[in-house]
């Protein structure tokens, strides 16, 4: 579920990418060994970012990240995982909000299109 979430806040992450515990060369991981001390029902995830860019989708050519960007990855980041735990219902749908998050709103210059 967190992946889903997680695409429709960052147009910079790519699904397609997503691995689930199939990447043998991570199998000595940290993460992937961590997951044999905790539940089944938890998941582990590792977000890498590139340190060149990303490719948009639609335009098919590379962004290159700047420090705003970057900083742009760890507010989706936080917004995916406010949603997240909202849709899980640790944090109630009748008492949050956005301002309540602490997260800060994207400046309209990071404003994704709505698609339509």
């Amino acid at each position: 579920v967190f992946p889903k979430i997680l695409s429709q806040n960052c147009e910079d992450f790519n699904c397609t990418n997503t691995i689930y515990n199939a990447d043998q060369k991570k199998s000595g991981s940290v993460r992937r060994h961590m997951t044999t001390y905790l539940s089944d029902e938890v998941n582990t995830y590792t977000i890498e970012v590139s340190l060149l860019g990303y490719e948009d989708q639609e335009k098919r050519q590379i962004i290159p990240y700047t420090d705003d960007l970057y900083a742009k990855v760890g507010r989706n980041v936080t917004r995916a995982l406010w949603d997240y735990y909202k849709i899980v219902a640790t944090i109630p749908l009748e008492e949050s909000s956005d301002e309540e998050s602490g997260i800060p709103k994207p400046s309209k210059e990071f404003a994704r299109p709505k698609s339509g």
